[in-house]
C-alpha cells in the first residue's frame, strides 16, 4: 500500500492536476484494483489497529458517502412524501433526491475513492513494526521531492513567460505560477503541504539526535546541515514558489498552519508555544518570506491592492447563504452547485461559479447540513486522536504534528475556496493524515526530552 500512495501522489499532479473528468475515475479504479489485490493476499493475522476516535470518524465518513449514492439512487417522491421540497423549482425534471444524478454519483464515487485511499493507507502505517520512524520519513522525503519537482516545473515556466500548463495554452490565472495545475490558489495549496512536509522531515532529523547542550550545538547543527543541505535549498524553492503563486489565502493560511507546526512539535505545553526557539523560528521564516515578497512578490501585491475576482467572490456570499437557507435540509445532490447557485445568482455576481469557493457551505447545500456536520466531526475526531498521542514520540512527533497543522492549512483555506475539490492535493492531504494517524494506533513511545 505504501507505493500505491507513492504513486497516487507522485503522479496525479501530473495530468493538468487531475481536472479533466476521465483522470477522476482513474484513480478510483486504481485506488480500488490495489485494495482488492491486498485484501486478497493479506494474512488474516493483519488485522488493522484501531481507536474510537478513528472507529467513529470512518463511521461518519462512510455514512457521508452512503448518503451521497442515496441521493443519486432514492425517488424524489421520497422529499415529496416528506415535504423536503426545494421552496424553488428547476427548468428540469428530476427523478431522483439529486438534481443531477450523474454529478451526484461521480462526485460520491470521487469522495468513495479518496476515503479508501486515506483507510488504506492509515491501515498500512499502523501495522509498522519497531522503526524509528524510517517507513513514514521516507514517506515525507518523497512528498518533499515531489512537491519540490512540481515547483521547478512551475518556476521553469514562470520564468520563460508562463504561456503553458503542460502542453495546452494557459487560460486562467496569467502572470501566476500554477505548475501543472490550472488554478493558482490549488497550486499554493499544494505548495503549502510539500513545505510543512519539508519542514517535518527537517525536524524529525533534528529530534533525531540527542538535545545537545550549549557547547555541542553549534557542532550538532554544523553536522545536520551537512547532511540534509538539501532540505534549504527545497524549502527555498518551495516559498520563492509559493509566493509567486500570488495566492492570498494560500500564501495567508501556510504561514499560519507552519506557526501551528512548529508549535504543535514541541511538548504540548501552553508554555511552549512561545518558547524561544519556536518564536526565533518563526520569526526567521517570516521575514525570509517578506524578503523573497520584496523581489518577487509584485503579483502578490498588485492583488491585494485592487483585486475584480475578490469583489465578486465578497458579492457572493449573501447569495450563497440564500440558497443555502432556501435548499432543503438533504440537499440538492452532491456536485450540484453549478445548477443550484444560478437561481440566486443577482445581477451584482458577473463570475459564473462553478463552485462556492467555501467548501463548507457548499457541502452544506449539495449534501444538506447534517452531513457536513458528520464530515467536520469526523475530521476533528482524528485530530483529537492525533493530539492526544503526541506525548513521549521523541523524533516522530513532528510527523504527528504535520498531520495537524495541514488539516489546519486545508480547513482555513476552504473558507474562501476549494482545496479538497482537487484530486492531488486531496491525495496528498490524506497521505500526510494517515501516517499521522498510523503513528497514534503502533504504540511506539520513543520517550524525549526534546
Amino acid at each position: 500500500m505504501r507505493y500505491l500512495g507513492y504513486f497516487v501522489i507522485g503522479v496525479s499532479p501530473f495530468p493538468l492536476a487531475s481536472t479533466a473528468p476521465i483522470w477522476h475515475w482513474f484513480w478510483i479504479i486504481t485506488i480500488s484494483f490495489t485494495l482488492l489485490a491486498k485484501l486478497m493476499w493479506q494474512s488474516k493475522s493483519e488485522t488493522p489497529a484501531t481507536s474510537r476516535q478513528s472507529t467513529v470518524a470512518f463511521a461518519l465518513m462512510t455514512l457521508v458517502v452512503i448518503w451521497g449514492y442515496t441521493q443519486a439512487t432514492a425517488p424524489y417522491k421520497i422529499s415529496q412524501l416528506l415535504q423536503l421540497d426545494a421552496p424553488f423549482s428547476l427548468d428540469v425534471i428530476h427523478h431522483f433526491l439529486s438534481i443531477n444524478r450523474e454529478a451526484t454519483l461521480t462526485t460520491t464515487s470521487r469522495l468513495l475513492g479518496t476515503f479508501i485511499f486515506f483507510v488504506a493507507l492509515s491501515t498500512f502505517y499502523s501495522q509498522l513494526q519497531e522503526n524509528h520512524g524510517k517507513v513514514e520519513a521516507a514517506f515525507f522525503c518523497f512528498v518533499s521531492l515531489v512537491v519540490s519537482a512540481y515547483a521547478l516545473y512551475g518556476f521553469s515556466i514562470f520564468v520563460s513567460g508562463n504561456k503553458t500548463v503542460l502542453w495546452y495554452d494557459k487560460s486562467a490565472s496569467l502572470g501566476s505560477l500554477t505548475g501543472t495545475f490550472i488554478n493558482r490558489n490549488n497550486f499554493a495549496a499544494f505548495l503549502g503541504l510539500g513545505l510543512q512536509s519539508t519542514i517535518a522531515y527537517a525536524l524529525y532529523h533534528f529530534r533525531q539526535k540527542a538535545r545537545p547542550s550549549n557547547a555541542e550545538l553549534l557542532n550538532t547543527s554544523i553536522s545536520l546541515l551537512k547532511n540534509t543541505w538539501w532540505l534549504i535549498l527545497v524549502i527555498i524553492l518551495l516559498v520563492t514558489s509559493l509566493i509567486l503563486t500570488s495566492s492570498r489565502a494560500g500564501i495567508a493560511s501556510v504561514i499560519a498552519s507552519i506557526f501551528v507546526l512548529l508549535c504543535m512539535s514541541s511538548e504540548f505545553q501552553f508554555r511552549n508555544i512561545l518558547r524561544m526557539k519556536n518564536v526565533a523560528t518563526f520569526l526567521i521564516l517570516i521575514f525570509s518570506i517578506l524578503f523573497l515578497i520584496n523581489f518577487s512578490g509584485e503579483a502578490l501585491i498588485d492583488r491585494g491592492i485592487e483585486d475584480y475576482s475578490l469583489t465578486q467572490r465578497l458579492n457572493s456570499l449573501p447569495q450563497i447563504f440564500n440558497a443555502y437557507q432556501n435548499t432543503p435540509i438533504i440537499g440538492s445532490g452532491l456536485g450540484t452547485f453549478s445548477e443550484v447557485f444560478p437561481i440566486f445568482r443577482k445581477a451584482t455576481v458577473d463570475l459564473h461559479l462553478v463552485r462556492a469557493h467555501n467548501d463548507y457551505f457548499e457541502l452544506a447545500i449539495t449534501a444538506g447540513p447534517i452531513v457536513v456536520t458528520m464530515f467536520v466531526l469526523a475530521i476533528i475526531l482524528i485530530m483529537i486522536r492525533i493530539t492526544l498521542n503526541l506525548k513521549g514520540r521523541g523524533p516522530l512527533r513532528p510527523l504527528m504534528a504535520v498531520s495537524i497543522s495541514s488539516t489546519f492549512q486545508i480547513a482555513s483555506h476552504s473558507i474562501v475556496d476549494f482545496p479538497l475539490q482537487i484530486p492531488p492535493i486531496a491525495f496528498l492531504w490524506c497521505g500526510i493524515l494517515s501516517v499521522g494517524l498510523g503513528i497514534t494506533h503502533n504504540r511506539r513511545i520513543i520517550h524525549s526530552n526534546v
